[in-house]
């Protein structure tokens, strides 16, 4: 097994040809690779480490007993053990607050600041564990460099409800963050602001820390057993808006663990294109879901956030988003310039968050002439190689060797 992640190192064009339900939908993405794209130095960082944890899944899930083993699936759930009591902290001082903008306000930064903690890194260094969540929020206010929250707000404010209100979350990792995905939910159904939500969640174990069905439920009744109060009283009430359809667990879609980005989605998966078009928002959450949302490219940083779409725009789109790479867009006219005077590697700090939203009322087109299909016309001109960033490839690939054969 190791000796043929070794090869895949050396060679992407390895197609998959056993078990695997979505080999079709990945052997034609390999097919179409550029001339070059082919090594995992040489390809898009989006597509080699994409192209890697698959191969991961697919050595076992070609077993006859670990078909359907997660091997991340012990860290994720030490991840949320280590956050019980924060969340205990965070949901009694949520319980009696009401409605209101300022409200959504916080959880919305509660909810994007929890994309900081990953399970890849030891959880005690956050300062959410430190000092608290609350103090957390207080601290890294002026690391928000793109806010958009007012915009999301009178979105979600002003929409039809003539018909039944859905919002769809992208989901990505599990444990604390996951569940703080359902504290914003819960938040958007009490305050009559969305009549259901929709989760959409990884197929497969993926990217270590990303939440699957199985720990969205698993989540759930860990919640309901606890100790403390308010955890408990919150669980049930989730437990119950899943039962009543209020939540809903979308049907696992092989597209969120491809290496397509979002504009190619009505071509690739037509199905969920229409699908996402039944929402008034989608929240889409993270760093990864943030560079197929809008390419692995070497965007200009000022460029406007609905060219860098290119066209993917089946509802309003809200971006909860913790930099971690080095692809950003939306940025304010010189920020990114005065962030690098700082911190030449401000991008891969993990120090900085966007919340980003674009409103589903007129065509990209109109935003610019320019092709918005061709990345090297909207001003991309690079993919963002692994080459070009050795320094996160060396850490990402040996973390999951060891992650793997540990």
């Amino acid at each position: 097994m190791l000796t043929n992640l070794i090869y895949v190192h050396d060679n992407l064009n390895l197609k998959f040809l056993n078990l695997e339900l979505d080999k079709d939908l990945w052997n034609e993405f390999l097919l179409n690779l550029d001339e070059g794209q082919s090594t995992f130095f040489g390809s898009c960082f989006l597509y080699a480490e994409c192209y890697v944890f698959r191969r991961l899944v697919c050595y076992l899930e070609n077993t006859e007993t670990l078909k359907t083993f997660d091997y991340y699936a012990n860290k994720k759930q030490k991840s949320l053990i280590a956050f019980l009591g924060t969340i205990e902290i965070i949901l009694f001082g949520i319980r009696t607050v009401g409605t209101s903008d300022d409200v959504l306000r916080f959880l919305l930064r509660l909810n994007l600041w929890g994309n900081q903690c990953d399970i890849s890194a030891d959880t005690e260094k956050y300062t959410v564990k430190r000092k608290g969540p609350f103090e957390h929020l207080r601290a890294y206010e002026k690391n928000i460099i793109i806010d958009s929250t007012s915009s999301i707000i009178n979105s979600l404010k002003t929409a039809d409800h003539s018909n039944p209100v859905l919002v769809d979350f992208i989901c990505d990792n599990s444990g604390y963050e996951l569940v703080l995905d359902f504290i914003l939910a819960h938040y958007l159904l009490e305050a009559k602001l969305a009549d259901k939500i929709r989760f959409h969640l990884k197929a497969i174990p993926w990217f270590v820390t990303d939440a699957t069905a199985t720990d969205f439920h698993w989540t759930l009744q860990q919640l309901r057993k606890q100790n403390g109060r308010c955890t408990q009283e919150f669980a049930k009430i989730w437990l119950l808006n899943l039962n009543e359809g209020k939540f809903e667990v979308a049907e696992p879609d092989y597209f969120w663990t491809s290496p397509y980005e979002f504009y190619r989605m009505r071509d690739v998966r037509p199905d969920l294109y229409k699908k996402l078009t039944e929402a008034h928002m989608i929240i889409i959450k993270g760093d990864c879901n943030y560079r197929k949302l809008i390419g692995d490219f070497r965007w200009d940083a000022s460029e406007s956030f609905i060219t860098c779409l290119r066209g993917f725009q089946p509802a309003n789109i809200c971006s909860l988003r913790i930099v971690k790479t080095e692809i950003i867009c939306g940025m304010s006219p010189g920020k990114n310039e005065d962030l690098i005077k700082k911190n030449n590697e401000w991008m891969l700090s993990g120090e900085y968050g966007t919340i980003q939203f674009i409103e589903n009322n007129y065509c990209s087109c109109s935003e610019t002439l320019r092709d918005i299909m061709n990345p090297n016309v909207c001003g991309a001109n690079l993919h963002t190689t692994i080459y070009s960033h050795m320094h996160i490839s060396h850490f990402r690939f040996t973390y999951v060797y060891m992650t793997f054969f540990q």
